[in-house]
């Protein structure tokens, strides 16, 4: 969903001009009512919102700071602020999607030859993988509370958000019983892991190719 106001647009000493504002899911683009360039400032150009009582301010990482002027300041500062904070958060999650998967791709070489290695080598894997595994369920519970709501609210997606919960509470429960094998059992471990390595890579694929391209779209 493209939301659109009509605004004064002051960027920097410039004198203000008057167009049309619209917050995009992963940026702010102006079209001035007089035909001239549009300009585009995308979110991850803006570290952050500064809401007045007429007015909003948009500081930038590469430029001059830009002051909106609007009736609808009120408005269009949460809306941006909403719209800024809902980028920062999809681009955190994909980051942890990024270095998940990376991890995992490493544990998964390393339990194939576990049944070989020596005692020192094995008990680090099995603390490795227990590290990635709490890191794991700490990314799905900032789902939980950032992202899914978000789903709910704007997309009225409740039996997606559904079947999400569902995969966290069974790569939790299976989190729970990797930690628990005995040490030493390494046959257990690898089965436990590669349950693990399934749920977590399956879970991350549709979050990546369903959930996030629907927000991205909204």
């Amino acid at each position: 969903m493209v939301t659109t106001y009509s605004v004064n647009w002051r960027s920097g000493e410039e004198a203000p001009t008057a167009g049309m504002l619209e917050v995009t899911p992963d940026a702010v683009v102006f079209t001035p009512a007089d035909g001239g360039a549009v300009e585009e400032v995308p979110f991850a150009d803006i570290p952050a919102v500064r809401r007045r009582s007429s007015t909003v301010e948009l500081e930038r990482l590469h430029a001059e700071p830009i002051r909106i002027e609007s009736v609808t300041a009120g408005m269009l500062g949460e809306c941006l602020e909403s719209a800024f904070g809902l980028a920062e958060t999809i681009h955190a999650l994909r980051a942890d999607h990024d270095r998940i998967g990376e991890a995992l791709g490493e544990l998964r070489v390393a339990v194939e030859s576990i049944a070989e290695l020596d005692d020192a080598r094995a008990h680090e894997i099995g603390l490795l993988a227990a590290d990635l595994m709490r890191r794991v369920v700490s990314h799905a519970h900032v789902e939980e509370r950032e992202l899914y709501p978000v789903v709910e609210r704007l997309l009225g997606c409740r039996p997606l958000v559904e079947t999400m919960l569902f995969d966290h509470r069974a790569i939790e429960g299976e989190a729970c019983g990797l930690v628990r094998v005995e040490a030493g059992d390494r046959a257990r471990f690898a089965r436990a892991f590669h349950r693990l390595d399934a749920l977590v890579t399956t879970h991350v694929a549709k979050e990546e190719a369903v959930v996030l391209p629907l927000l991205d779209r909204r």
